[in-house]
């Protein structure tokens, strides 16, 4: 299964100097690791981070991600920000937009903060959820319901919703949806697309799985974004026979497929980090390997405790005023929380 027993196999030690293009250092007697008898290098968790918008620049720059999509990475008010761009089209063309080549456009996502502590790892795994949420905000738009019987239709899924106003409206809370199943998913439209109901089968007295599919419009004015979605079931779990319940999971199984199609093709130096061809069980082993290190020296423990305790400690923030940092205190004076860095006093 794994390669931890071949002693004879041939290994390489990590040359140092590639740590600089990211911003990153082994601290002083840093203990190293030979994982799969294969390569042998300083694990992350023992590297301390320096990092200027170049070499921030450098780590987006190893990152393969969906075209369409653009990493940007920015200095705000000294500090490192990275942020999504996205290609496409208007997700809400005027009544009389009729030239669609016309609506080419770009967007962009929230601006992620990148902490002066932030490793190369963590900076991948950012830029991969920043990509995954930028996608999201689009799919969310995508998604239309008719919403009475003139045919007006609207997004109810979009970001952009007041949750302040909505929060004061009666009529948006829970109220009961009279659709049958076939009713609810007539409404429903994705990116222009009807969505078909192909079947319901009950798996046991509470969950029934809805199968739908989208239908394949020859005659797009524009390009189908979400290419995952064609020619494919899409079975959606739902745990109740509550239409506003299936109309809420649509959406979610669709963000989930959007997700999986970002992580089968998200790349960082060729190495596809989320894929779910990679093993667990390996990951695991390598995990082991990495984050436990064999030795470690007298002479390296005070150089992590004293790293540990700056990265850590930087991250505490203070107690709020007013109301909210009345919450705050009472939840870390009911959990008696007696470790970890608290809250510093009030700003």
């Amino acid at each position: 299964m794994t390669e931890r027993n071949n002693q004879n196999r041939a290994h390489v030690e990590v040359n140092a100097d590639y740590l600089d293009v990211y911003g990153e250092r082994a601290l002083p007697f840093a203990p190293k690791v030979l994982v799969f008898n294969e390569l042998e290098a300083v694990p992350q968790q023992f590297l301390i981070v320096s990092r200027s918008l170049s070499q921030l620049v450098e780590i987006l720059a190893r990152i393969k991600v969906l075209d369409g999509y653009i990493l940007f990475a920015s200095k705000v008010d000294n500090a490192l920000t990275l942020q999504v761009g996205i290609i496409g089209y208007e997700n809400y063309p005027a009544a009389n937009d009729c030239n669609p080549s016309q609506r080419t456009k770009i967007v962009y996502g929230r601006r992620w903060l990148i902490e002066d502590s932030t490793p190369t790892s963590e900076v991948i795994q950012t830029a991969f959820l920043a990509v995954q949420k930028a996608r999201e905000h689009e799919l969310r738009e995508k998604l239309s319901i008719e919403f009475d019987q003139e045919g007006h239709r609207a997004t109810p899924f979009n970001s952009h919703q007041d949750t302040p106003l909505m929060a004061r409206v009666s009529s948006v809370a829970a109220s009961p949806n009279l659709d049958t199943i076939e009713q609810a998913i007539s409404r429903v439209t994705f990116d222009g697309r009807t969505v078909n109901l192909v079947s319901v089968k009950s798996i046991s007295e509470s969950a029934m799985v809805v199968c739908l599919r989208l239908e394949l419009e020859k005659k797009s004015a524009y390009p189908f974004a979400f290419t995952e979605l064609n020619d494919r079931d899409i079975n959606i779990i739902c745990y109740q026979e509550n239409i506003n319940a299936l109309l809420h999971e649509l959406v979610e199984h669709l963000i989930m497929l959007s997700n999986r199609f970002i992580a089968e093709n998200f790349r960082f130096e060729g190495f596809n980090r989320f894929s779910h061809k990679l093993n667990p069980i390996a990951i695991a082993e390598f995990s082991f390997d990495t984050r436990r290190p064999l030795s470690v020296s007298r002479d390296f423990a005070p150089y992590f405790s004293s790293m540990s305790y700056h990265v850590d400690s930087g991250k505490a923030p203070a107690y709020n005023s007013g109301h909210l940092g009345q919450q705050q205190l009472q939840q870390i004076e009911r959990y008696d929380v007696k470790q970890g860095f608290l809250p510093t006093s009030e700003v």
